[in-house]
């Protein structure tokens, strides 16, 4: 199997640890806690394995944000 670039997590923060050693196992490359997920222990697992880590952040808008021009799933094409 190929591992996942970024292990995206929408749970309870008590589960997030646990999360983050799945991720790590997981051979992700990025664990990201949506907005409103703040673990610092999860946060030292990811980051202990090597892993780049995001809290706090809703991907869905970061990616809007970076790449505006790029038609979003269910959005109508951007008229030129």
């Amino acid at each position: 199997p190929v591992p996942p670039d970024l292990v995206d997590v929408f749970r309870r923060e008590d589960q997030l640890p646990g999360v983050a050693r799945e991720a790590v196992a997981s051979g992700a490359r990025t664990l990201w806690l949506q907005e409103g997920l703040v673990s610092e222990e999860a946060g030292q697992i990811a980051r202990g394995a090597g892993l780049s880590v995001v809290m706090d952040r809703c991907l869905k808008v970061d990616y809007r944000n970076l790449a505006p021009e790029v038609p979003q799933t269910g959005d109508a094409p951007a008229e030129r």
